[in-house]
């Protein structure tokens, strides 16, 4: 059987972009593409509905899953294994400078092994998670 490398690229480097954000009529957590007509944050669900949504609970996928196989996204609340007994809390964020996904690190600057993460929450829901 033949595998093209650009069969190859898109599984091994290709995420999906997609969002999520609480819906405006009824607070509850909506996923899919994101777009802004004018003043209208909407999300696109997978199934075509359109949702309009609060803007300030808008969070991207990262393209990364927890040990649970629990989806990542910007804003989430996870945990380490082997860090602190799991009770230290970490938020998922982007490092401007880097263009990168910031995570927790280890003193010298290795990443945490990131099998070892978990979702526990997320700074919409859960900030009182972070005290």
């Amino acid at each position: 059987m033949d595998i093209s490398i650009g069969e190859i690229l898109k599984e091994k480097i290709m995420r999906q972009i997609k969002f999520r954000a609480k819906r405006i009529d009824n607070g509850e957590w909506v996923y899919g593409h994101y777009f802004q007509v004018d003043e209208n944050h909407t999300i696109v669900t997978k199934d075509g509905v359109y949702r309009f949504i609060d803007e300030s609970t808008l969070w991207q996928f990262t393209g990364l899953k927890d040990k649970n196989g629990v989806e990542i996204y910007f804003g989430d609340l996870i945990t380490v294994d082997g860090v602190d007994d799991g009770k230290s809390v970490h938020e998922i964020k982007w490092e401007d400078d880097l263009a990168q996904i910031e995570l927790p690190r280890y003193g010298d600057g290795s990443l945490y092994n990131s099998g070892g993460y978990e979702v526990i929450g997320n700074v919409t829901d859960n900030k009182e998670l972070l005290s």
